[in-house]
């Protein structure tokens, strides 16, 4: 949804204010592997920044969208580095994976994401109230012992 709005204001901090070169079939490598991690976090730093503005209006800022915004070009850039050592580019090869080989690396980078990010994301949440216990429910309970959150 925020894409093009996310995409431009990045242009405008990294092309008009910082007054770096745009990249182009011509570009220098280096210009390019500098460049694209680059823009990759101005955008999740913009991205970052619009959805904290928007949770502090709705419930005071618990925090959880930064928590979830800000590791995650840090996952993206290391897997773009791993990408790199283990094929030598960057970029995605000539052969288009099948379908169910994209499904299943989109599925399994999703969860393994939400795995790791999901736990310190819910503290805050549930530290601010959005998502109102009710003590009695054997769900919530149990729930709240697994994760050993101290809410109830």
């Amino acid at each position: 949804m925020l894409r093009r709005v996310l995409l431009t204001t990045t242009n405008l901090i990294i092309h008009t204010i910082l007054h770096l070169p745009r990249t182009s079939e011509k570009s220098s490598p280096g210009i390019k592997i500098i460049l694209g991690p680059l823009k990759l976090h101005t955008v999740f730093l913009v991205s970052a920044l619009t959805h904290a503005a928007g949770e502090s209006l709705g419930h005071g800022g618990s925090g959880a969208s930064s928590i979830f915004f800000r590791p995650l070009p840090w996952a993206i850039t290391l897997e773009m580095a791993i990408q790199y050592l283990v094929t030598g580019s960057t970029r995605p090869s000539d052969k288009t994976p099948t379908l169910i080989r994209r499904m299943l690396g989109y599925v399994t980078w999703v969860v393994s994401w939400f795995i790791l990010v999901a736990p310190f994301m819910q503290q805050p949440i549930i530290e601010a109230g959005i998502f109102p216990t009710m003590p009695r429910s054997a769900l919530t309970q149990k729930v709240t012992k697994l994760l050993a959150l101290n809410v109830i």
